[in-house]
């Protein structure tokens, strides 16, 4: 694909696909069957048949998992924000003794 940058000595395997601004450093060894998605910054070897993406890129699965915790993220943290508020002292009352 177009704007694809490879550093040298990157060996590439058979029916790779690179996907537009794609980026891999020096000195890598990309498996055969590989896909790595547009705008992917590879750092690392990749094996056979994976499908990376992101940068720096990652296997698909891990990073699309990584999307949703992030999109999960703003009602986490109001949950969290609540429990905190049941969980804190009444204040007077008396400190519990495994706090100390």
């Amino acid at each position: 694909m177009a704007q694809v940058g490879i550093a040298g000595s990157t060996k590439i395997g058979s029916d790779t696909t690179l996907a537009g601004q794609a980026g891999l450093t020096g000195h890598l060894k990309i498996g055969n069957k590989v896909i790595v998605a547009a705008q992917s910054g590879v750092m690392r070897d990749i094996p056979d048949g994976g499908k990376w993406l992101g940068s720096p890129a990652q296997p698909d699965r891990q990073v699309k998992r990584q999307w949703i915790a992030v999109q999960q993220l703003p009602e986490l943290i109001r949950r969290v924000n609540e429990l905190e508020k049941r969980a804190a002292p009444v204040p007077g009352s008396p400190p519990d003794p495994g706090e100390q």
